[in-house]
């Protein structure tokens, strides 16, 4: 459901917005369950105007519609983050990156497709300011939800090693004791024996 990069005239009807292109028609039906980014550390799609455009219309969707829609996904070849997936490391350079983005430093290889996506979200109340911080917003929650996710596979690690630690130890006080009541029985067993000759020869038995 992308835009023929190289025919925009036939994606885009002259003198018409980016709302008329088949990508956006895709993007806002009904079927249309979420938004899938594929992201890399330099959140490189995040500085192409038609990826903003992208983003623009997720978090609209993701405020009007009342169905299954699951709004922007990060995508990591780690696993999706949003579901507590996927590398911490990565997360955070991520976020490290989008700290710092203005959306309306994105770039298009055609100049007037990046002033039709400007328009598009000047438009919206807030402007770069209020998307800006909605995508920060965005990404708070998915490193929120891999730390919580972390803390929870940390923590059940940690039960798991102690109580195989804590097996090992009763095993080897298990050993231990066999080996004292060993050394205990052969003791008293010596000490019987000792008693038995001592009264065979003892002058006060006689």
């Amino acid at each position: 459901f992308s835009n023929n990069q190289w025919a925009l005239e036939q994606e885009i009807p002259p003198g018409q917005g980016p709302t008329e292109s088949s990508f956006y028609k895709a993007l806002v039906n009904v079927s249309c369950r979420g938004t899938c980014m594929m992201m890399d550390e330099n959140v490189t799609p995040l500085r192409r105007s038609w990826c903003l455009f992208e983003l623009l219309q997720t978090f609209g969707l993701k405020s009007n519609r009342q169905d299954r829609f699951q709004g922007l996904l990060f995508l990591t070849p780690s696993g999706v983050l949003n579901s507590g997936q996927g590398s911490m490391d990565t997360a955070l350079r991520i976020g490290q990156e989008l700290a710092t983005l203005r959306l309306e430093d994105a770039t298009a290889s055609n100049p007037n497709d990046k002033r039709l996506i400007d328009d598009e979200v000047q438009a919206r109340p807030g402007g770069f300011a209020a998307i800006n911080q909605k995508l920060k917003g965005e990404i708070k929650d998915v490193l929120a939800t891999l730390t919580d996710n972390f803390n929870t596979d940390l923590r059940d690690l940690t039960l798991r090693l102690q109580g195989e630690a804590g097996e090992n130890q009763e095993d080897e006080v298990v050993r231990i004791g066999s080996v004292l009541v060993s050394t205990q029985d052969q003791e008293d067993e010596g000490e019987n024996q000792v008693d038995v000759r001592g009264s065979a020869v003892s002058p006060l038995a006689m």
